[in-house]
């Protein structure tokens, strides 16, 4: 068995910051909380801002616009509205069949706003006799001045839809169309409902159609496809859509929580304002239909193709935007399961989680004890340190090393921004031996530790295994804060690839800290890096027990380097066990002069794989894999690893 993986190395400085093996303990900056806070929100609020940027059209001044929105809680049904466009205006070949709309409830829905429908029409109409866009986009503010922002953009595409919808239908329904099929027959017979709700379906369906094939001039089959008109419709479709995804997101949950909510909400109107401009240019090209032969000229295509490429800037934007305020949403659900379960009413939530864990049972000695290590974690963060017997005892060893660097500042008092408690959760029912066990496992700790394991009580036990997903033979690192809420209920991994900058040990601050880092060999290593690789090299890491293979690899790899030029550099690394033998693959390692990842030792090479796992759990759950092959991951996921 063996595994390759090839890196390029990047060219940065090589960070002196808490690590291992190898700590940095000389000139170790102090941490500070309230600085590492505010430096993750502030590029927090920075991602999810990203974009918003996007140029404007509109000349009118937010005041301007703020004086013509005046909503008066009028439901408008957005979402058939936007069916109805698609419906009308992309009926091609190359857009995607929509849902059937019930006839019945169509002419009813659009019966509530046909008023507004009609009004916005004859401004419409008005457009191509005059070319201030200010105007026009006054005119039709006001009449919609009623509606909310995403109701706004509906009607204005719809209006568009049925005043020059019958020019984007007779371009495609021809006898020459690849577009004349049976689907297509049951969308226009639905569209004529929608108009004539008062005649019969089926004689307004014959009508209509009639009325097409009677045009003296009828599309040829090399004008039957306007693509920068129709992506620019499907543009505007896409974007009101995302508009009204915005509008329905839940606001007293989003507003203040760094998410970028407000801002996006703050840019609707002068989309709105947008919108109008294009649909105006849209309703000027095609109202030439079909004198013109339907044709649309160069200058009028590459101005659509503009407005429809920052239409999907745009929508990129509000998609990103709307993505990231459905993640907190569902965070915010999720960790509310994780919560202690302690009185709402209670002043200081962490002592009372803290007994809640620690103090249900065990004698008077051991509660006092208890008390004692509780007042002393009273208003601070507190990282619980859960193991099941027969937990790794590796984790452990690390954990305990890690700590000590990160916590311990040379000439000065210890000082941590957080300090850890353990809690022992043992399943074994022989008292005397789960005692010799406990016992055994606390010798070295440097942190707090629970009086006895009889103390945990079997409601927290349960608690811990159902909420927490405690599994056996494993540790869980659950952070909480000083007001005793959970942040993350395992904060290992990201203790393994960041330590003391993972503070406060949340999720914003993991995507802060993946958005600040970049997945390259250096970063991979962390403190095992060999100086003496040079920047702009290409990294071979592999491993394998079998010698043959290794200096067949080797050889092979070395040969290719050297006859195209390329920079390269091979590390080994041993694949972590019990059994692993020093003797293994010595001997070829030094007759190939081959320079190895970690030391030779069963500790080290744990670690190496235990960080690489948790790099990819971490990578994987916040979606940042941009840059990673994905057959990498696939190759490299938590269960394959060893």
């Amino acid at each position: 068995m063996y595994q390759t993986i090839i890196f390029s190395s990047e060219k940065r400085e090589a960070r002196k910051e808490l690590c291992f093996p190898e700590t940095q303990a000389k000139n170790k900056p102090k941490l500070d909380m309230d600085n590492i806070k505010q430096k993750e929100q502030l590029n927090l609020t920075s991602q999810t801002n990203r974009g918003l940027t996007t140029r404007m059209m509109t000349t009118l001044t937010e005041t301007q616009i703020s004086a013509l929105h005046r909503p008066d809680g009028r439901q408008i049904d957005v979402s058939y509205l936007l069916l109805l466009v698609k419906d009308i205006t992309l009926l091609t070949n190359e857009a995607p069949d929509v849902p059937t709309l019930e006839t019945s409830k169509g002419a009813e829905r659009l019966s509530q706003c046909r008023e507004h429908l009609s009004a916005l029409q004859r401004i419409m109409q008005d457009t191509t006799k005059r070319d201030d866009k200010q105007t026009v986009t006054v005119s039709v503010l006001r009449e919609l001045t009623r509606f909310s922002w995403d109701a706004k953009a509906a009607l204005i595409l719809a209006s568009f839809a049925m005043n020059h919808g019958v020019w984007m239908l007779a371009q495609m329904y021809s006898a020459s169309s690849p577009a004349l099929k049976a689907n297509n027959h049951e969308k226009l017979h639905r569209v004529i409902s929608y108009f004539v709700p008062q005649r019969s379906e089926l004689d307004a369906y014959y009508f209509y159609l009639s009325l097409i094939c009677s045009f003296s001039k009828r599309p040829k089959a090399n004008q039957l496809h306007k693509p920068a008109l129709t992506r620019l419709l499907r543009a505007l479709v896409e974007v009101v859509q995302r508009i009204n995804e915005l509008q329905e997101l839940p606001s007293a949950d989003l507003e203040g929580n760094g998410t970028g909510y407000e801002k996006a909400v703050a840019r609707v109107p002068a989309v709105v304002c947008d919108i109008i401009n294009i649909v105006t240019l849209c309703g000027d090209v095609v109202s030439r239909f079909p004198e013109n032969d339907y044709e649309i000229s160069v200058a009028e295509e590459n101005e659509l193709s503009s407005h429809r490429s920052m239409l999907n800037e745009m929508n990129r934007d509000f998609r990103d935007q709307i993505t990231e305020c459905n993640r907190f949403l569902e965070e915010t659900k999720f960790d509310e399961e994780y919560q202690i379960p302690i009185p709402k009413t209670s002043h200081d939530h962490l002592t009372e989680a803290l007994e809640f864990l620690i103090k249900g049972g065990g004698d008077q000695h051991q509660q006092n004890q208890a008390d004692r290590i509780i007042r002393q974690l009273r208003r601070k963060y507190v990282l619980l340190l859960v193991s099941d017997d027969g937990s790794s005892e590796e984790e452990i060893t690390v954990l305990n090393h890690l700590y000590r660097d990160i916590t311990l500042v040379p000439d000065e008092k210890p000082k941590a921004p957080f300090s850890i408690l353990w809690i022992p959760l043992y399943s074994s029912s022989d008292k005397t031996a789960l005692d010799m066990y406990f016992n055994v496992q606390r010798i070295d700790m440097v942190w707090h530790v629970t009086p006895h394991p009889s103390m945990v009580s079997n409601e927290a036990a349960e608690f811990i295994k159902t909420k927490w997903r405690l599994k056996n033979k494993s540790n869980i690192l659950v952070a909480l804060d000083p007001n005793g809420r959970v942040l993350n209920i395992n904060a290992m991994h990201m203790i393994w690839n960041w330590l003391a900058r993972a503070f406060p040990f949340t999720r914003s601050r993991e995507r802060v800290l993946w958005k600040e880092e970049s997945f390259g060999m250096r970063f991979l290593l962390h403190g095992m890096f060999p100086d003496s690789i040079q920047d702009k090299k290409y990294v071979f890491m592999y491993g394998g027990d079998d010698e043959e293979w290794i200096q067949q690899f080797t050889t092979s790899a070395r040969s290719v380097a050297a006859n195209w030029g390329i920079p390269l550099e091979l590390l080994f690394v041993e694949k972590p066990g019990k059994e692993y033998q020093k003797t293994a693959t010595s001997g070829v390692l030094t007759k190939m002069a081959i320079r190895q990842v970690v030391p030779i030792d069963r500790l080290h090479c744990w670690f190496f794989w235990r960080r690489l796992r948790s790099l990819l759990i971490s990578r994987i759950n916040h979606q940042r894999t941009q840059g990673i092959r994905a057959d990498f991951l696939n190759k490299l996921t938590p269960r394959s690893l060893p």
